[in-house]
């Protein structure tokens, strides 16, 4: 294995491009200072911490957001649904005459496989994100709740020929609010504790494989208002939403070859703002829809080549469009499965699938 990884190192390192990068130095004037990311300063967690930290906080805000939308969203067009003050809401599992249950529970699985194709910070990504959470309704109108989180993300780094596994926990807190027939908001906060591993082959010893790891500590607040309304037995729906993280990344400490180094700690932000809708159709306990949202990253990582190179392109906005259904049973169960795809973010192709289940008690 090493000595494959070795091949391909040598090939990537005869290209011109390569080339002129290897010679310029590696820790003049190009450091992680909270406005750039250098593949060359920080062979590894660094450079791919900007998506990693976009994927894994998306599909924690994403998950608890669907599973708050199962109680607050457009009604179904079920046999023996109630409805709140209109018949313009869903008010999932509940019996006739009734509004909000005093508690659920919940669970949501989501996995993003994201394909990084820029030459200097190429990489593949597969995230593995589990939730559980609980909530209660203290107001007919008002869902307040808990989540637990696991997440684990595997990326391939091609552009050092290494590897990273990047596994951690997260406790969050949510609140979703009914405050109109049509409308509703929904928020929440969060912390993740994370550990990083990685490896990359040494540039001077190209037989050797060099090992590093490093902690990180991750908050998170998001928000989104609502908006729906039905038509039949078409649901319309539409979101703008707001999602900000910071990661603290600790000194990355490197053993294994005469290359390896220790990387400083640094902090790495991601800020996006989101604002889309979906058309859904009901069919008997079934609600298949379309989606879709801009999204737009107000605070994120530039990642710099080196001295004297430019700036590797990167798309502020992509277009995100999923395709799902929802399902929701006359006993308290409800579920909704999404596949999605963002497009038109240079070099950057990503797919996700996600699946939530919510129980009444």
């Amino acid at each position: 294995m090493i000595r494959i990884k070795s091949i391909v190192y040598v090939i990537l390192l005869l290209s011109p491009t390569a080339m002129v990068y290897a010679s310029l130095p590696r820790d003049e004037g190009c450091n992680f200072d909270g406005d750039t990311v250098c593949p060359g300063a920080h062979p590894g967690a660094a450079t791919t911490s900007q998506r990693a930290l976009t994927d894994s906080t998306t599909a924690i805000t994403t998950g608890i957001s669907k599973a708050v939308a199962l109680t607050l969203s457009p009604k179904s067009i079920l046999g023996g649904r109630t409805a709140l003050n209109s018949d313009t809401y869903r008010t999932t599992g509940y019996a006739a005459g009734g509004y909000f249950t005093n508690a659920a529970g919940w669970l949501s699985y989501v996995r993003t496989t994201t394909d990084n194709t820029k030459f200097f910070t190429e990489s593949d990504g597969n995230l593995d994100s589990a939730l559980v959470g609980l909530d209660f309704s203290p107001r007919d109108n008002m869902v307040l709740g808990l989540t637990f989180g696991y997440e684990n993300n595997d990326i391939t780094t091609k552009f050092n020929v290494g590897e990273q596994r990047i596994h951690g926990f997260t406790i969050a807190p949510y609140v979703g609010f009914l405050f109109h027939p049509n409308f509703s908001v929904d928020a929440s906060a969060g912390y993740s504790s994370i550990d990083i591993d990685q490896t990359r082959l040494d540039t001077v010893n190209l037989t050797s494989i060099i090992d590093g790891d490093t902690d990180s500590d991750r908050w998170f607040v998001s928000g989104n208002l609502n908006a729906f309304t039905r038509v039949r037995d078409f649901a319309f729906s539409g979101r703008v939403g707001i999602v900000y993280a910071e990661e603290d990344i600790d000194a990355i400490v490197e053993t294994g070859g005469p290359d390896a180094f220790t990387t400083p700690s640094e902090t790495v932000e991601f800020g996006q703002l989101q604002a889309g809708g979906e058309v859904a159709y009901s069919v008997a306990s079934i609600e298949p829809y379309a989606s879709v949202f801009y999204e737009h990253d107000f605070e994120f990582e530039k990642v710099l080549f080196d001295t004297g190179l430019p700036h590797l392109p990167q798309d502020r906005s992509d277009v995100r469009f999923g395709l799902g259904a929802r399902y929701f049973s006359d006993y308290g169960f409800s579920a909704n499965l999404e596949w999605s795809i963002i497009t038109w973010r240079e070099g950057i192709d990503s797919h996700t699938l996600g699946l939530t289940g919510r129980l009444e008690f």
